[in-house]
């Protein structure tokens, strides 16, 4: 039996490269200080831990348990107009927006992996798990009278697992077939001022998806060169959705407590698809290949 560990730890700040002038003062609740004409926006800084434990118990198992944690924190997006930079009113590289914005971004994430040899093949189980909470502002028309900002939040977790076997049927047969599982939330709210905040919308909605996948893919070694590839993929896919809307095509205008009115949208899509191939490798150092595969995107 063995246990070992790893541990990353970073931090990073970027400089700011971006130059700015002619701020001036917002007509809307300001997300961060303006600063001084001729100053840098840009700046972000992250800092991400990600320790990674392996544990051995015997000659056939490992068990890697990976987990991250981190944060992003900084200014808004640099929005430019290309107009004014065409006409020689501005100089590349340098915005005029009228408030520099801010984001934020924490984030966690886990990942248990386990691996059992089982003699002519090797079972596999992968579980994850992934959250995310981004907080942001925007001026979005780059210019220095408050034309158009965007305030937005995205909360998102997720959670899937993956369980293949993965061996040799023959000497002359490799296979590979699994099962995979997903669900995620989605939770959006943006607010959109414009033309200092006279006109005001809402906007975003909730949204859960479900995915199960079953593969099963094939290699048969035809002799020491070519190799037939045959393999088949079954998706289903559930979606469920709450998204903001207007009464009578006017849309909201709560900005703040989003109490809007919400569609109610629903789907359920599967397929089966398929792939085939072949291989020749006609040298050492060498080979051509051509595979036919299909896929499906829900909407």
């Amino acid at each position: 039996m063995r246990l070992s560990a790893r541990k990353l730890a970073s931090d990073r700040t970027p400089d700011r490269s971006v130059r700015s002038w002619f701020y001036t003062a917002t007509m809307i609740p300001s997300s961060s200080p303006n600063p001084t004409n001729a100053t840098g926006v840009g700046e972000m800084e992250t800092t991400l831990i990600r320790p990674t434990f392996v544990w051995t118990p015997n000659d056939t198992t490992d068990v890697t348990l990976i987990w991250e944690e981190g944060k992003s924190e900084g200014d808004g997006a640099a929005w430019t107009s290309v107009s004014l930079q065409r006409a020689g009113a501005l100089p590349e590289f340098t915005t005029v927006l009228n408030d520099i914005g801010f984001t934020e971004i924490d984030w966690r994430q886990i990942t248990f992996e386990t691996n059992i040899d089982m003699g002519r093949g090797t079972l596999t189980n992968i579980l994850g798990y992934r959250e995310v909470l981004a907080n942001s502002a925007t001026d979005v028309d780059g210019t220095q009278i408050p034309i158009f900002f965007v305030p937005g939040r995205t909360d998102q977790n997720q959670i899937s697992n993956e369980l293949r076997w993965s061996g040799l049927v023959s000497d002359t047969w490799e296979t590979t077939f699994g099962l995979y599982l997903f669900e995620q939330d989605i939770h959006y709210r943006e607010s959109r001022f414009v033309q200092g905040g006279l006109l005001q919308r809402a906007l975003g909605g909730d949204m859960n998806a479900k995915n199960l996948g079953l593969i099963w893919n094939n290699d048969f070694h035809l002799n020491d060169t070519v190799t037939l590839t045959a393999g088949v993929r079954y998706t289903d896919e559930k979606k469920s959705a709450q998204i903001i809307t207007g009464v009578n095509g006017v849309g909201c205008s709560d900005v703040i407590s989003f109490n809007c009115t919400f569609d109610n949208l629903s789907g359920d899509w599967s397929n089966v698809t398929p792939k085939l191939g072949i291989q020749w490798a006609y040298n050492d150092d060498s080979q051509v290949y051509a595979y036919y595969l299909k896929g499906c995107r829900s909407h």
